[in-house]
């Protein structure tokens, strides 16, 4: 399958709202809207969790690249928790700083999408598990496989309200967009199903989104987004 725009197999969280501001939705369904929100991770399944003491939401920006240390980037924590009971709580800020943001166009990168603002700002949020000596151990993910379908949820941060759709055609493979970002965190949906390849901000029917846990030696070495891959960068680094 042709390496794309969305890069895909997983990254995500999924949002349960306790706050005024959000919308309540036990499995964590919903937009943004520019309030604050809380994670709330349950019955997590996966890579043995016995090690995880923190976990942190962040925000990752790339910086450069240098050739010895291959690239660098910035972090800014959007969020942190301790890790109980097989899960987690984490509220998430209101509000991203501008510097830890970048172009729609830059992070979506493909020539086929319209986006309604030109100037709209937008970045992914990442959720790592870290032990009692602050040291990264691993990811927490959202998915779903049945069969020949999968999809993993994210969120994504957006700066405005703004949409970005599009859709192109390789021999019998479609990729899409149809998405429409509210200002503040937004709940995204990557899908692939029957030769259809798709981001959207819809939850698509007949979804069941379950929380995973991957220990670091499963994402080669690096848990941090690479320069080649901006969006969802740590997307395709495990294996069917």
């Amino acid at each position: 399958m042709k390496k794309h725009l969305f890069n895909l197999v997983a990254v995500a969280i999924l949002l349960t709202t306790v706050l005024a501001a959000c919308k309540k939705d036990p499995k964590g369904g919903g937009g943004g809207g520019g309030g604050s929100y809380v994670i709330e991770a349950k019955n997590i399944i996966g890579d043995a969790t016995d090690g995880i003491s923190i976990v942190k939401a962040l925000i990752v920006t790339d910086e450069g690249y240098d050739p010895e240390m291959g690239y660098y980037w910035n972090e800014y924590e959007a969020g942190a928790a301790q890790f109980y009971n097989n899960g987690f709580r984490i509220n998430l800020c209101a509000i991203i700083p501008d510097e830890y943001l970048e172009s729609a166009y830059d992070i979506l990168e493909d020539e086929y999408l319209t986006l309604s603002d030109p100037n709209a700002k937008i970045n992914i949020l990442y959720i790592v598990a870290y032990n009692s000596e602050n040291e990264e151990i691993g990811d927490f993910l959202m998915r779903d496989r049945n069969n020949d379908m999968y999809c993993d949820a994210g969120y994504m941060y957006a700066d405005r309200n703004f949409t970005a759709k599009g859709s192109e055609s390789y021999g019998d493979y479609t990729y899409a967009c149809d998405c429409n970002f509210k200002r503040g965190w937004n709940l995204i949906y990557i899908y692939d199903d029957d030769y259809v390849e798709k981001i959207t901000t819809q939850k698509p029917a007949g979804v069941n989104l379950q929380w995973h846990y991957w220990g670091l030696g499963c994402w080669n070495n690096s848990p941090k987004p690479a320069k080649q891959s901006k969006l969802f960068s740590r997307l395709g680094k495990t294996s069917y």
